[in-house]
């Protein structure tokens, strides 16, 4: 007896699976870029601040924001150590600078740039 549900075949259930994927890609996309235009300009938010805003892991917060349109400030976010993104050509640390983000050695002054958002339990 097959295990494959009467009247589906595998190739249908995996092009729904693909379909499916799709539409959760872009539904995290626009969440993703929803969140960094939360970020004031001279502000910043770490990899991990957007993942506890999203619900999801650090590191797959960094892949929704590289996937993110040049539009929406991806260069607002920055490793835990206040290290910027070195993507798209490295010009996410003269983009803080003309925002006037204060940097200290190459690196974000979280303790005085850090995004403070309510907190979302309350």
């Amino acid at each position: 007896m097959s295990s494959e549900p009467q009247g589906e075949e595998p190739e249908a259930r995996a092009h729904d699976r693909a379909a499916g994927d799709e539409v959760a890609t872009r539904d995290h996309a626009q969440a993703t870029a929803e969140v960094l235009e939360t970020i004031e300009p001279g502000s910043v938010a770490t990899y991990g601040d957007v993942a506890a805003r999203l619900g999801t892991s650090p590191r797959q917060a960094g892949r929704e924001v590289g996937r993110v349109p040049d539009d929406v400030p991806w260069w607002r976010v920055v490793r835990a150590d206040g290290t910027p993104g070195t993507c798209r050509g490295g010009r996410a640390a003269r983009l803080l600078t003309a925002e006037g983000v204060p940097m200290r050695a190459g690196r974000v002054d979280l303790g005085r740039a850090r995004q403070s958002w309510p907190d979302p339990t309350e």
